[in-house]
């Protein structure tokens, strides 16, 4: 459908200058006749379609009073905050089956609908019903004899403090969890962290929300990491005559090392791919 021109106002401002009439735009320099048209047309029509928008957005904010908008606005944030938290989930879910636990595909499937239902029931997400506890499989517990259960917990508090961690830290110590995965909003003190350790033998790894609205196994730059057992790493030494200051090093705060749990003398075999020489793999001993 063409657009009726005559209908646009003579004055006023395009392109940052005042004009009499639009035929006299500015032409480009240097520009051919056929260019300059097709300039000033679609110059024609930006100006008309945003008159038109502009138009019908004011004639909305009239019928709407603030309440309204504002209360637009909330909902908008609320369904964002909705579904970056079951982002947030599902990676969580995927991850603990990728390093070994049983988890089913209906948690990992949920929809927003299911999520909004099952974790929402007052509108804002209730962020204690999003934690679950899991076991290994059978195959992971066979090569992993020292893997326990796994118990994942997220964090109404927005800062985390003493009080907090600690209730973490007995909640893992009295029902015997070998690892812990404490999932926080936006700060945790330093004083929260010192209480990590003292749940040894078990292990509590620490996430802040914004960590896991990515996979990074999941792009293509990473190259594959696989944890060996420990038969496996003795193999690896014997096969090679190398001890274990002989390997190279992958540290245990790298975002990989903590995806998957790594523990200090764990070794994790990555495999890249190579143009020329295909793929190869090299191992990483963890520190």
């Amino acid at each position: 459908m063409e657009m009726d021109y005559s209908q646009l106002p003579p004055d006023k401002k395009i392109g940052g200058k005042s004009q009499k009439k639009i035929k006299r735009l500015p032409l480009v320099v240097n520009s051919t006749k056929l260019v300059s048209q097709n300039m000033l047309r679609v110059n024609k029509i930006l100006y008309y379609v945003t008159e038109k928008f502009d138009t019908r957005t004011s004639e909305m904010k009239e019928k709407r009073n603030p309440s309204e908008w504002l209360a637009l606005e909330c909902r908008g944030q609320e369904l964002q905050g909705n579904m970056t938290l079951q982002t947030i989930r599902t990676k969580i879910w995927k991850s603990s089956g990728d390093i070994g636990y049983y988890i089913t595909d209906e948690e990992i499937n949920m929809t927003l609908d299911e999520f909004k239902a099952k974790i929402c029931p007052m509108g804002e997400a209730q962020r204690k019903l999003m934690c679950f506890q899991a076991q290994p499989t059978p195959e992971a517990a066979e090569k992993f004899p020292e893997m326990g259960s796994l118990w994942v917990e997220f964090c109404d508090e927005a800062s985390v403090g003493i009080k907090t961690m600690r209730n973490f830290c007995i909640h893992i110590s009295e029902k015997n969890f070998s690892t812990g995965i404490f999932i926080y909003q936006t700060s945790i003190t330093p004083s929260a962290n010192k209480l990590i350790p003292t749940v040894s033998p078990a292990t509590i790894e620490v996430f802040q929300e914004s960590d896991l609205v990515v996979n990074i196994t999941h792009h293509e730059l990473v190259p594959k990491h696989i944890r060996l057992s420990k038969p496996e790493k003795k193999e690896l030494l014997d096969r090679y005559r190398l001890k274990e200051s002989q390997l190279p090093r992958i540290q245990r705060e790298d975002p990989v090392a903590r995806y998957l749990g790594l523990k200090r003398g764990d070794v994790v075999k990555i495999i890249r791919r190579s143009e020329t020489s295909g793929r190869y793999a090299s191992y990483r001993i963890c520190l």
